[in-house]
C-alpha cells in the first residue's frame, strides 16, 4: 500500500490509518554475533540503515544482546570487533532531536 522512493513516501488517500500502534511497546532484539547469520556480516552503515527503517516500521524499542552470550566471541562472517559494534548500535539507537 506504501511507496517508498528516494526522499519520498506515498500512502494512497483512502487507507484507513491508526495513528498508535496496537501494542505501546513494539521492540526488536538486536545482537553482532554468529547465532543470526545475518548481522555478523553487517557493515556499520549496514546496521544504521536496519536500525533506521525498524523505526520507520513503528519499532520504539530496542535490546542490544551482548556480544558474550552461549555464541562463540567471533564467526566466520565478523568484519569488525563485536564491542565496536555493539557501541556503535548503541549510539545508532540514541534519540537525538537537535
Amino acid at each position: 500500500m506504501m511507496y517508498l522512493t528516494t526522499n519520498k513516501i506515498e500512502v494512497p488517500t483512502d487507507v484507513d490509518l491508526a495513528e498508535t500502534p496496537h501494542f505501546s511497546l513494539r521492540g526488536h532484539q538486536l545482537g553482532y554475533r554468529p547465532k543470526t547469520n545475518a548481522y555478523d556480516a553487517w557493515t556499520p552503515e549496514i546496521y544504521s540503515q536496519y536500525i533506521r527503517e525498524l523505526a520507520l516500521f513503528g519499532t520504539n524499542s530496542i535490546e542490544i544482546v551482548p556480544p558474550i552470550t552461549d555464541d562463540e566471541r567471533i564467526g566466520p562472517l565478523m568484519k569488525y570487533d563485536p564491542l565496536f559494534m555493539t557501541r556503535h548500535v548503541s549510539e545508532v539507537c540514541v534519540f537525538n532531536d537537535s
